[in-house]
């Protein structure tokens, strides 16, 4: 009987992929990943719940904004010097607290606040002077250029906030019809109001604007900078009645 030579059998590799150096290593990484998610999404939830349920600390939240390359998150004693450039404003000129904004009028966080706002300046007409700064992100809002011109061009008429709260409440219609139907709701002269859009006059106003926001730290709309504080997100009502009860000094 001949004998069948069997092939030999490689040797088994003893131990498992996590006990080799390389695989130590990725634990080892998957670990930390883990933990820096889990600190991130804690910090994140810590202020979404605070701006939901009023409780925000502006000195402390704007002192947890991270900032871009070259600049430094404000906080009491480090304020950031923001011009309002002779943008749009409503309320006293010797008001106490000066909010400025940079929204933007196709973005919806930026339209949940216009509303808080406008609210905001009817009842503190003394208290808060609020100014409006154009800092439209085109690179997923197209229509917001156009739609910041149009405001610019209405405040050459006096009748930007008729504009803004037009804008905001009609987002993100904001087509070439859609704009000059908007303008002739308000009353505004159409045949100057053409020609500014048509010659684009302001868009570099607005390229400013949106250069000075990034200058000082904006990241998103809507940003406040609340006498100087910068402070991101949506914020209740019932926030900024503290912090106007406090006065931000």
């Amino acid at each position: 009987m001949n004998e069948v030579s069997l092939p030999s059998q490689p040797p088994k590799r003893s131990g498992h992929w996590y006990t080799r150096w390389w695989g130590m290593l990725l634990v080892l990484m998957a670990g930390v990943t883990v933990i820096v998610a889990i600190v991130f999404l804690w910090y994140l939830a810590r202020y979404l719940r605070a701006i939901r349920t009023g409780n925000l600390d502006l000195a402390e939240f704007a002192s947890q904004v991270t900032p871009l390359a070259g600049t430094s998150s404000p906080s009491v004693s480090t304020r950031v010097n923001v011009s309002e450039d002779d943008d749009p404003s409503i309320g006293s000129e010797n008001a106490r607290i000066v909010i400025v904004e940079f929204g933007d009028f196709e973005c919806e966080y930026s339209k949940q606040a216009f509303s808080i706002m406008r609210e905001l300046a009817s009842r503190y007409p003394n208290d808060v002077r609020f100014v409006y700064r154009d800092l439209p992100n085109t690179s997923i809002h197209p229509g917001a250029q156009l739609a910041h011109e149009a405001g610019e061009c209405a405040d050459d008429q006096d009748k930007f906030w008729q504009m803004h709260d037009k804008l905001y409440l009609n987002q993100p219609k904001f087509t070439r019809p859609d704009i000059m139907r908007y303008a002739k709701e308000i009353n505004l002269d159409l045949t100057a109001f053409t020609s500014c859009i048509d010659s684009g006059k302001y868009k570099q106003e607005v390229a400013k604007d949106f250069a000075d926001g990034i200058a000082a730290g904006v990241q998103g709309t809507p940003t406040w900078f609340v006498n100087g504080l910068r402070v991101p997100g949506v914020i209740p009502l019932s926030t900024w009645q503290k912090v106007i009860a406090s006065g931000i000094e």
